[in-house]
């Protein structure tokens, strides 16, 4: 029975990431999503079955340590916070939930098998990669079901603007793709349905007008090429043992070239609600005030829910808009969660970069080295994290992957 609960759960969870949309509050003053109450009941499952077992101790793994420090970090980052309850709710949503989901996901890999759990969790990811797109793509044919007004003209499914759709279905085509290696091309129902939903996602991606979107799936063809090219060359196990690290450092010094030439070519406008450049501009003007941020502010960041605030006070420099965050993965851990919370996220990466090293299952090495292109791809332009599904994605993944 608990074999089926957890199943069940696991396919679920995925089904109905999207709809932290459907929110409201307790009492007025407790805020709370349809994903989390999910996820609440989900902890609970998990509690009665370690009850039933007996089984109180956490499944070990290689993120352990950097999971503390970035827990630590949250801590410290609401402590620093100039609006320490929205600090609070991001750091229970973006971060505690979604830990406490991995660690249940390892127990679950546990109790069911690895073959059980991959398999209903790639399902769960595919019918809700498949379902959001299907939604996003009748939006823009045929102005059915528009949830956003002013992003009519965009495929954005139930979010409120197509970039949200883009960063929420690279992950699951990676993993996609690494299930389509993993079955070895072979011509069966299962290769059927991913070929279908990888072009149905792909398709709902480009109409979502999304750049981070379509660099994402530009860098899904380059490193197919560059892996088939190593396979010519026979070099395939260097590509498997180097090609997710260099991933993330890559991610790294794209993001600091960036802040680099964001201070230095930033270009003020007469009016700053007309960008000739499109939101490039806007990126610019938004990183080079973030550089002036991270400055001042290298070490601690400004805590949890402060980018927005202090970016507007004190660092706005050639465009005003008041953004959340600044569009970028590494500017955004650093300036929410400090060094300390940039540290323990890098070698989280890091550390499910080298996994490939140490597994053979095609699709384990192929799901960590196209997950880790989808993060760091967007991530050089957006921010692949700070957000309620983005998160449990995130380290739902993680636990398939490590």
């Amino acid at each position: 029975m608990s074999k089926n609960v957890n199943s069940m759960y696991l396919f679920v969870l995925m089904l109905i990431s999207p709809l932290y949309v459907v929110r409201w509050s307790y009492f007025s003053i407790l805020p709370t999503t349809f994903l989390e109450l999910i996820i609440w009941v989900g902890i609970i499952i998990w509690l009665i079955q370690k009850f039933q077992r007996q089984q109180w101790s956490l499944v070990r793994t290689k993120l352990d340590l950097p999971i503390i420090l970035l827990i630590i970090a949250s801590l410290v980052s609401i402590g620093l916070s100039t609006q320490p309850m929205a600090a609070l709710g991001i750091a229970r949503a973006y971060i505690w939930e979604p830990i406490a989901i991995f660690y249940i996901f390892r127990d679950m890999k546990k109790w069911l098998g690895d073959t059980v759990f991959r398999n209903h969790l790639v399902a769960g990811l595919v019918v809700a990669g498949v379902w959001m797109s299907l939604l996003g793509i009748s939006q823009k044919f045929f102005g059915w079901f528009i949830i956003t007004s002013h992003q009519a003209n965009r495929a954005h499914a139930v979010f409120n603007n197509g970039n949200a759709l883009a960063l929420f279905l690279g992950p699951i085509i990676s993993i996609c793709i690494a299930k389509l290696f993993d079955l070895n091309f072979k011509k069966s129902w299962k290769t059927v349905i991913l070929v279908v939903s990888i072009i149905l996602m792909n398709t709902a991606v480009v109409l979502s007008d999304s750049l981070g979107g379509i660099l994402t799936l530009v860098a899904f063809m380059g490193i197919l090429g560059v892996y088939f090219v190593s396979k010519r060359l026979r070099r395939r196990e260097v590509f498997w043992n180097w090609m997710g690290t260099l991933l993330v450092l890559s991610g790294l010094l794209g993001t600091l070239f960036l802040l680099g030439y964001s201070e230095k070519n930033a270009r003020a406008t007469d009016n700053p609600w007309v960008r000739e450049a499109g939101t490039a501009s806007v990126r610019i003007c938004l990183w080079q005030g973030t550089y002036r941020l991270l400055k001042d502010n290298w070490l601690t960041g400004v805590g949890l829910s402060g980018f927005k605030e202090s970016y507007a006070q004190f660092y706005a420099t050639c465009d005003a808009e008041p953004l959340e965050y600044p569009h970028n993965f590494t500017m955004t851990i650093w300036a929410e969660l400090g060094l300390l919370g940039l540290i323990s996220f890098y070698w989280i990466l890091i550390s499910i970069a080298l996994s490939s090293q140490k597994v053979f299952s095609p699709l384990i090495r192929w799901g960590i080295v196209l997950f880790l292109t989808a993060i760091v791809t967007h991530g050089l332009v957006d921010i692949p994290y700070f957000k309620n599904d983005l998160s449990l994605i995130f380290w739902v993944i993680a636990s398939f992957l490590v």
